[in-house]
């Protein structure tokens, strides 16, 4: 009975949502212009752990293999060197084509995610907390911590070597 009760107040919640959605549209404004680049080039900026750029790298993979016209510029961070990697992956797309262009490799000066991760937390021991309500608040400060890494004046160093990557381009 209380399952029936939750489902049927589950599927109302969703109908509506989506009468509101339907009924209550915002009115289309024009598109605004976009900004165009230099055609058929594609930008990475990626962090160098390879948990976090392995999606990248995959579709840089198949961009290279489709698309050998296209020019790849990666911009990364020293640890871990990110570069060897991308070299083989260059070399392998020269290999199937010989009109594939080599990535052209940036490297960030700043500290990566993971550097700063172990900085601020050398040993995995402090993401162990206390279950339930206990272990909230060290919960919130890790979450805090792995969301924002980086102190402002990094992020804006950050921002400015992107800034100074993606002018390289044009």
């Amino acid at each position: 009975m209380l399952l029936r009760i939750a489902l049927s107040a589950l599927s109302t919640a969703l109908v509506a949502s989506f009468v509101s959605f339907w009924l209550f549209e915002p009115e289309h404004k024009p598109n605004m212009p976009s900004t165009s680049g230099r055609k058929d080039t594609v930008l990475y900026l990626t962090d160098s752990s390879s948990g976090l750029s392995n999606s990248q790298i995959a579709s840089a993979s198949a961009l290279l293999g489709s698309q050998p016209d296209i020019q790849l510029y990666w911009g990364s961070f020293a640890n871990p060197p990110m570069e060897p990697q991308l070299r083989r992956l260059s070399d392998a797309a020269r290999h199937k084509s010989a009109d594939a262009k080599p990535i052209i490799f940036h490297l960030m000066g700043t500290a990566s995610l993971m550097e700063v991760m172990y900085k601020t937390y050398p040993s995995f021991d402090a993401f162990i907390t206390d279950y339930g309500l206990k272990g909230y608040d060290k919960m919130l400060q890790i979450v805090q911590n792995v969301l924002m890494p980086w102190t402002p004046e990094e992020y804006l160093a950050l921002y400015e070597e992107t800034g100074l990557i993606r002018l390289s381009l044009w």
